[in-house]
């Protein structure tokens, strides 16, 4: 909003409450009009009782916020806010001239003049609304989208509300499953039912549907989804999850394009809250690598459970800062009293994970600071296994040493059948931390937790898809048939608490039962149709968006698979399963190999870092000829 709005809305509020206060003179002159039976004149005797009048008066609407409310859009909430206030002012006003009294005026008064004054208050603002809806006819911006909206309940009343007074779509109709409300209207906007969209499609060419019911399932959220793209429409929404509860009133801001969930197909997975309690509530958490997506979600998913301190560790000042601020954010709201700890530190450099480790002796430590970004690791590499390998092989001596209870390492898919330096890495860790177990009688209670790739993470496909199509494309595609287990980002988190929790032994590596893999291309067809637009079929002469293949990355496989070889047991979460893998047989010599393969990082020797690397993850191949760009003369 600019200065000018703000300024206008100001002097709007302030001519509106003058014009309160002469309502308070006329009430208060009728009022003893009537009572004398005469048409009086006005003198100093009525002073107090017009005084008392517009003193309380404006105490009152502003305790109930009247002058918050925009009068150019009347609603029945505003109109029940502003009655409650008035009688409020009743109620005060009669106990006023009742017990107290005021001289010279007759008791009756102080019943008659609130009456006249809430009858003359609700009329001026019917008429005002009235006329103001009457200009904004003249003024209305023309060739405005035409736009449906899709739910009748707070959310969708208060929605229309705010497109009223911003004007930027023209509203056709509010579709509603409730049969009750089909036939009537609201503002002159018929409410009408699912059936009856297609027919409003042709007759008024709608652009988008809004959705509006934030308080719907997930499940028939997708059905309704699927509904609408079925029509070619754009479709966007409210949040999933808004809270009107948080919020004084529904804002054209809060409408949003769909989120990753609604591409995902299948239903979010709930956790169970007596898991994601066992090892947070009124526990000192650690998240290494906080500023990242997983590390970020992990540490606002733990906040709501209340551990007792929560500290952050990244080596970014800005994505620690970032975290940082929402955290404080969400404690300012809540009113919470954890207490956050932002520490700028390197997992790589071994003292200063045993100093933080040492001070704080955190009950559980969430690790998720690892490069993932597999084109990035695999032109990377050296840095990329000081890092991913190294780091938490730092940690997790540190966690041994101070007898720290729960350790999770975050890992990947990626690290089944490894093709690329980013899943080669996770595996290594894997392996150590399973060597770490079974050849230290250790206090910490280690667990793996492997997963697919996380919507609109940060370097994922989705937010790429978006902003290609938001350009009007092409949508870039490496392959027509490579696949991808999905899961959001909350769950991924959630999944990476509860599994601290689970009953498993030490070293357990926990999977989520995703589904089925996601097609990247029926992702991308899906996102596409999402957006109002079709995808270009070149022989039939049709779409707007085409998808372009480029090509398979380096160290990109066509398919991801979450487990080798093993089977999957059953754990207190319904879709969370313990992996019992095949003898794995790591001896003395694991830990010599990994510290030649320390040797040769330290040493830039990128052909002595792959020979290590091979013997330490024999399954591991890449066509890619290993390139580091940074140490490209050591090759």
């Amino acid at each position: 909003m600019d200065n000018f709005q703000i300024k206008s809305q100001v002097i709007s509020k302030l001519l509106m409450a003058l014009f309160d206060m002469s309502l308070c003179a006329i009430s208060l002159w009728l009022a003893i009009s009537l009572r004398l039976d005469t048409w009086v004149t006005w003198n100093l005797i009525y002073l107090k009782a017009f005084i008392t009048s517009i003193l309380l008066l404006q105490l009152v609407f502003y305790a109930f916020g009247i002058y918050k409310e925009i009068i150019e859009h009347l609603e029945f909430q505003s109109l029940l806010k502003l009655l409650n206030a008035l009688l409020f002012y009743l109620y005060v006003y009669i106990c006023i001239f009742l017990v107290a009294g005021v001289h010279d005026i007759p008791r009756s008064i102080g019943v008659m003049q609130p009456i006249l004054l809430i009858v003359l208050i609700l009329i001026s603002r019917i008429i005002y609304y009235y006329l103001m809806r009457l200009s904004s006819k003249y003024t209305e911006p023309k060739n405005r989208p035409n736009v449906v909206i899709y739910g009748f309940g707070v959310a969708g009343r208060q929605l229309i509300a705010a497109i009223a007074i911003e004007k930027i779509y023209n509203v056709i109709a509010v579709l509603d499953d409730n049969i009750e409300l089909v036939g009537n209207s609201n503002q002159g906007i018929p409410i009408v039912c699912l059936d009856d969209f297609p027919g409003l499609k042709k007759k008024f060419k709608i652009d988008t549907v809004i959705l509006a019911i934030p308080s719907l399932s997930h499940n028939r959220r997708i059905e309704i989804i699927d509904y609408f793209q079925s029509h070619s429409v754009h479709v966007q929404s409210l949040p999933e999850l808004f809270s009107l509860k948080n919020l004084e009133r529904v804002r054209i801001d809060d409408v949003q394009e769909l989120q990753p969930q609604d591409f995902l197909g299948r239903p979010i997975v709930e956790p169970v809250k007596s898991l994601m309690y066992e090892n947070i509530n009124n526990q000192t958490v650690m998240v290494i690598g906080a500023g990242g997506s997983i590390g970020r979600e992990i540490c606002k998913q733990a906040f709501l459970y209340e551990p007792k301190k929560l500290i952050l560790i990244d080596s970014s000042e800005y994505s620690l800062y970032v975290i940082s601020q929402d955290l404080l954010k969400i404690q300012v709201h809540v009113g919470s009293k954890i207490e956050i700890i932002s520490l700028l530190a390197n997992m790589t450099i071994e003292d200063s994970i045993n100093r933080i480790i040492k001070r704080w002796i955190p009950d559980v430590i969430f690790h998720a600071a690892a490069y993932k970004h597999v084109p990035l690791v695999e032109e990377n590499i050296i840095e990329s296994i000081r890092n991913n390998v190294f780091g938490a092989l730092n940690c997790i001596k540190c966690a041994i040493k101070y007898k720290v209870s729960n350790f999770i390492l975050i890992s990947s898919d990626k690290a089944v059948r490894p093709a690329n330096i980013m899943g080669a890495t996770k595996r290594i860790v894997e392996l150590v931390v399973k060597f770490y177990t079974n050849k230290l009688d250790s206090k910490t209670k280690f667990s793996i937790v492997r997963f697919g790739n996380v919507l609109d993470s940060s370097g994922s496909v989705v937010p790429l898809f978006r902003e290609q199509i938001k350009n009007g494309g092409p949508v870039t595609l490496t392959h027509m048939d490579v696949t991808r287990f999905f899961m959001t980002i909350s769950e991924a988190a959630q999944l990476v608490i509860q599994a601290s929790a689970l009953l498993g032994k030490s070293g357990s590596t926990y999977i989520l039962d995703m589904g089925k893999p996601i097609l990247i291309y029926d992702l991308a067809k899906r996102m596409i149709e999402f957006s109002g637009k079709r995808v270009v079929d070149s022989n039939a002469n049709i779409g707007e968006i085409a998808i372009k293949v480029t090509g398979l990355r380096p160290g990109e496989k066509l398919f991801e698979e979450l487990f080798l070889d093993g089977n999957l047991l059953e754990t207190q979460h319904p879709l969370i399963f313990m992996l019992d893998e095949l003898s794995i047989g790591l001896t003395n010599e694991f830990e010599e190999l990994l510290q030649g393969l320390q040797n040769s990082i330290d040493s830039y020797d990128l052909r002595e870092t792959f020979f290590y690397l091979h013997l330490l993850v024999p399954e591991y191949s890449s066509l890619n000829h290993p390139v580091d760009l940074f140490y490209e003369n050591c090759i």
